[in-house]
């Protein structure tokens, strides 16, 4: 069984939800990269219920921050799990307009393409340095694999929203070339 068909029974059957997001959420989208880990999007008070399930199947904390839970995998060949908590506002927000698909021989949702470059927007402003090229390559990449318009007014506000004006900038400029 994948770790994919493990969470989607197990979410089923404890009753909490979980959205797939990340390189796998990306790679749905038709723009691919590669990938260590499995990243999912949780609610912030299902936290223990996670943490349960992962223990159960032998995962450790590595990295344990408000916002983030880094898990490692119990054996080599498994996938390291991130957990991105989120308050119940923004998953409100995000889980109704989920998008199923099919990872890893499973059914599990991933956010709705303009939910995702928001997600990676707001990475880009927040996140940790290491991570904006990856977010930031990940916005250019979804944006012309999906040949969204990057001028459009959604694609403006997003920004505006969730990220910054130079970010916008840049993306703007890096979807010109070719």
């Amino acid at each position: 069984m994948t770790l994919f068909q493990i969470l989607e029974s197990e979410a089923g059957t404890r009753g909490f939800g979980f959205l797939i997001i990340g390189a796998h959420a990306v790679n749905q989208y038709g723009f691919s990269r590669d990938t260590s880990d499995v990243d999912l999007l949780i609610r912030r008070d299902d936290r223990e219920q996670w943490l349960s399930l992962f223990t159960q199947l032998a995962y450790t904390i590595y990295n344990d921050r408000p916002n983030f839970l880094q898990l490692s995998a119990p054996r080599d060949k498994i996938w390291p799990v991130d957990l991105m908590l989120v308050n119940s506002i923004t998953w409100n927000k995000l889980a109704p307009e989920a998008v199923l698909v099919s990872i890893g021989n499973a059914s599990c949702k991933i956010p709705k393409l303009q939910h995702l470059i928001a997600l990676k927007v707001h990475s880009m402003k927040f996140g940790h340095a290491g991570r904006f090229l990856k977010d930031f390559l990940d916005v250019v990449g979804l944006i012309k694999a999906n040949c969204l318009d990057v001028a459009s007014e959604e694609i403006r506000e997003i920004f505006e929203r969730y990220g910054t004006s130079d970010l916008y900038e840049k993306v703007v400029r890096d979807c010109a070339k070719d």
